[in-house]
Protein backbone atom coordinates (compact mmCIF):
# COMPACT_ATOMS: atom_id res chain seq x y z
CA UNK A 1 0.00 0.00 0.00
CA UNK A 2 1.19 3.49 -0.84
CA UNK A 3 -0.08 6.72 0.66
CA UNK A 4 1.44 9.80 -0.91
CA UNK A 5 1.10 13.54 -0.49
CA UNK A 6 1.21 15.89 -3.45
CA UNK A 7 1.47 19.68 -3.47
CA UNK A 8 -0.25 21.66 -6.20
CA UNK A 9 2.15 24.17 -7.76
CA UNK A 10 -0.23 26.88 -8.89
CA UNK A 11 2.33 28.62 -11.10
CA UNK A 12 3.06 25.39 -13.00
CA UNK A 13 -0.50 24.02 -12.75
CA UNK A 14 0.76 20.60 -11.72
CA UNK A 15 1.10 18.34 -8.69
CA UNK A 16 4.47 17.25 -7.30
CA UNK A 17 5.16 14.70 -4.56
CA UNK A 18 6.42 16.13 -1.28
CA UNK A 19 9.78 14.44 -1.73
CA UNK A 20 10.43 16.89 -4.59
CA UNK A 21 11.32 19.43 -1.92
CA UNK A 22 13.44 21.73 -4.09
CA UNK A 23 10.62 22.40 -6.57
CA UNK A 24 8.25 23.06 -3.68
CA UNK A 25 10.72 25.37 -1.92
CA UNK A 26 11.17 27.33 -5.16
CA UNK A 27 7.39 27.66 -5.47
CA UNK A 28 7.00 28.66 -1.81
CA UNK A 29 9.66 31.36 -2.19
CA UNK A 30 7.46 33.09 -4.78
CA UNK A 31 4.16 32.57 -2.94
CA UNK A 32 3.29 35.77 -1.09
CA UNK A 33 0.60 34.18 1.09
CA UNK A 34 2.59 31.06 2.01
CA UNK A 35 1.74 31.41 5.71
CA UNK A 36 -1.74 32.32 6.97
CA UNK A 37 -2.61 32.44 10.67
CA UNK A 38 0.19 30.05 11.59
CA UNK A 39 -0.64 27.48 8.92
CA UNK A 40 0.98 26.86 5.58
CA UNK A 41 -1.16 27.96 2.68
CA UNK A 42 -0.50 25.14 0.22
CA UNK A 43 -3.02 23.07 -1.65
CA UNK A 44 -2.60 19.47 -2.57
CA UNK A 45 -4.00 15.98 -2.31
CA UNK A 46 -3.36 12.68 -0.56
CA UNK A 47 -3.51 9.49 -2.58
CA UNK A 48 -4.09 5.94 -1.36
CA UNK A 49 -3.09 3.05 -3.64
CA UNK A 50 -3.70 -0.56 -2.66
CA UNK A 51 -3.30 -1.96 -6.17
CA UNK A 52 -6.12 -4.40 -6.99
CA UNK A 53 -7.89 -3.59 -3.72
CA UNK A 54 -8.54 -0.02 -4.77
CA UNK A 55 -7.19 3.44 -5.29
CA UNK A 56 -8.25 6.83 -3.98
CA UNK A 57 -6.95 9.94 -5.66
CA UNK A 58 -8.35 13.32 -6.50
CA UNK A 59 -6.15 15.55 -8.60
CA UNK A 60 -9.10 17.65 -9.75
CA UNK A 61 -9.95 19.23 -6.39
CA UNK A 62 -6.78 20.27 -4.55
CA UNK A 63 -7.46 21.48 -1.03
CA UNK A 64 -5.53 22.82 1.94
CA UNK A 65 -2.99 20.03 2.37
CA UNK A 66 -2.31 20.66 6.04
CA UNK A 67 -6.02 20.66 6.84
CA UNK A 68 -6.58 17.61 4.66
CA UNK A 69 -4.05 15.64 6.72
CA UNK A 70 -5.84 16.67 9.90
CA UNK A 71 -9.22 15.73 8.42
CA UNK A 72 -8.03 12.26 7.42
CA UNK A 73 -6.53 11.81 10.90
CA UNK A 74 -9.87 12.83 12.39
CA UNK A 75 -11.70 10.21 10.32
CA UNK A 76 -9.49 7.51 11.83
CA UNK A 77 -10.14 8.89 15.32
CA UNK A 78 -13.91 8.83 14.66
CA UNK A 79 -13.63 5.28 13.37
CA UNK A 80 -11.85 4.14 16.55
CA UNK A 81 -14.47 5.83 18.74
CA UNK A 82 -17.62 5.04 16.78
CA UNK A 83 -16.79 2.25 14.33
CA UNK A 84 -17.48 4.60 11.42
CA UNK A 85 -15.99 7.85 10.21
CA UNK A 86 -17.25 10.43 7.76
CA UNK A 87 -15.91 13.87 6.90
CA UNK A 88 -15.79 16.25 3.97
CA UNK A 89 -12.79 17.88 2.34
CA UNK A 90 -11.98 21.21 4.00
CA UNK A 91 -13.15 23.43 1.11
CA UNK A 92 -14.83 21.12 -1.39
CA UNK A 93 -17.98 19.03 -0.82
CA UNK A 94 -16.19 15.70 -1.27
CA UNK A 95 -17.22 13.05 1.24
CA UNK A 96 -14.67 10.69 2.75
CA UNK A 97 -15.87 7.62 4.64
CA UNK A 98 -14.14 4.92 6.63
CA UNK A 99 -16.27 1.94 7.57
CA UNK A 100 -15.87 -1.63 8.77
CA UNK A 101 -16.16 -4.37 6.14
CA UNK A 102 -15.26 -7.41 8.25
CA UNK A 103 -13.48 -8.24 11.49
CA UNK A 104 -10.19 -6.97 10.10
CA UNK A 105 -10.98 -5.05 6.92
CA UNK A 106 -12.19 -1.52 6.36
CA UNK A 107 -13.37 0.38 3.32
CA UNK A 108 -12.10 3.90 2.68
CA UNK A 109 -14.11 5.80 0.11
CA UNK A 110 -14.00 9.19 -1.58
CA UNK A 111 -17.02 9.84 -3.77
CA UNK A 112 -17.09 6.87 -6.21
CA UNK A 113 -13.61 5.59 -5.37
CA UNK A 114 -13.11 2.82 -2.83
CA UNK A 115 -10.22 1.01 -1.26
CA UNK A 116 -10.41 -2.13 0.89
CA UNK A 117 -7.59 -2.78 3.36
CA UNK A 118 -6.72 -4.55 6.54
CA UNK A 119 -7.26 -1.88 9.20
CA UNK A 120 -3.89 -2.18 10.95
CA UNK A 121 -2.02 -2.11 7.64
CA UNK A 122 -3.91 1.01 6.52
CA UNK A 123 -3.22 2.78 9.83
CA UNK A 124 0.45 1.77 9.79
CA UNK A 125 0.93 3.20 6.29
CA UNK A 126 -1.13 6.28 7.15
CA UNK A 127 1.03 7.03 10.21
CA UNK A 128 4.23 6.48 8.23
CA UNK A 129 3.04 8.86 5.50
CA UNK A 130 1.84 11.35 8.12
CA UNK A 131 5.31 11.41 9.64
CA UNK A 132 6.80 11.99 6.19
CA UNK A 133 4.40 14.92 5.84
CA UNK A 134 5.55 16.32 9.21
CA UNK A 135 9.16 16.02 8.05
CA UNK A 136 8.18 17.90 4.89
CA UNK A 137 6.53 20.64 6.98
CA UNK A 138 9.62 20.94 9.17
CA UNK A 139 11.67 21.53 6.03
CA UNK A 140 9.48 24.21 4.49
CA UNK A 141 8.08 25.85 7.64
CA UNK A 142 10.44 25.12 10.56
CA UNK A 143 8.94 28.00 12.55
CA UNK A 144 5.57 26.24 12.84
CA UNK A 145 4.83 23.90 15.76
CA UNK A 146 3.65 20.53 14.44
CA UNK A 147 3.55 18.76 17.82
CA UNK A 148 -0.27 18.59 17.84
CA UNK A 149 -0.31 16.59 14.62
CA UNK A 150 2.57 14.42 15.88
CA UNK A 151 0.56 13.69 19.03
CA UNK A 152 -2.51 12.76 16.96
CA UNK A 153 -0.45 10.27 14.95
CA UNK A 154 1.10 8.84 18.13
CA UNK A 155 -2.36 8.39 19.66
CA UNK A 156 -3.60 6.72 16.49
CA UNK A 157 -0.62 4.37 16.55
CA UNK A 158 -1.71 3.15 20.01
CA UNK A 159 -5.00 1.88 18.54
CA UNK A 160 -3.27 -0.84 16.52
Amino acid sequence: MKIETYIYLEDKKKFVPIDDIEKIKTFVATKEDFMEQGFINLEGTITFDHEEKGKIEDFENPDSIEELWHYYTNIFEKYVEEGYGKIYYPSVPLEIQLEKRSDHEVMLSLDNQTLIAEYKELVRHFIESGREFIHFLENIAPQVDHSGFTNQLNDLEKTC
